[in-house]
């Protein structure tokens, strides 16, 4: 998984040419990654119990899928002001 987003985050990254919003989709990139990160690592948590982990994962879930949304409106955004 963290392959996969971290080679959709790389993609994103070197198609935006436009200076406006870079910023923005950077620091949405590394929000990402973060979250991606911790999500790999809640099964190892000690302290925990299963449902306690899958909560959340089902919570650190929910935040990559909305910061994947907010990345993807700011990419349209930028391609319609390209048009």
């Amino acid at each position: 998984m963290s392959v996969t987003i971290q080679g959709n985050t790389s993609t994103v990254i070197s198609n935006n040419s436009a200076p406006e919003g870079t910023s923005e989709i950077a620091k949405i990139t590394r929000q990402i990654q973060v979250l991606t990160e911790k999500l790999g690592k809640i099964s190892s948590e000690e302290g925990m119990t299963t449902q306690q982990k899958k909560e959340m994962a089902a919570l650190v879930q929910k935040q990559i899928e909305s910061l994947w949304a907010q990345l993807e409106q700011l990419l349209r955004q930028q391609a319609e002001k390209k048009e």
